[in-house]
């Protein structure tokens, strides 16, 4: 590889694409990674695994919330 597109140029492209067209290849990555051991690593509690794919630290609120979504606890405590 020569020339590594920019994550705007990622974007761009994929932006369009319906994310249902992905949902097929996500059982295929994930045997890939479980074959080679590369998601050992990963696994917590019971052999449960979280993997976060993209804008994961780039988009988050400290404000809004909701109960399904993931969060996020840091270790200190802050002071007020």
């Amino acid at each position: 590889m020569t020339q590594i597109p920019s994550d705007n140029h990622i974007r761009d492209m994929l932006d369009p694409v319906k994310p249902a067209c992905f949902y097929p290849l996500f059982p295929r990555a994930i045997e890939a990674l479980e074959a080679g051991g590369g998601l050992t690593a990963f696994r917590r509690l019971g052999h449960h695994m979280l993997i976060a794919f993209d804008v994961t630290e780039y988009y988050r609120s400290a404000m809004l919330h909701y109960s399904c979504c993931s969060t996020r606890h840091c270790g200190a405590t802050l002071a007020r």
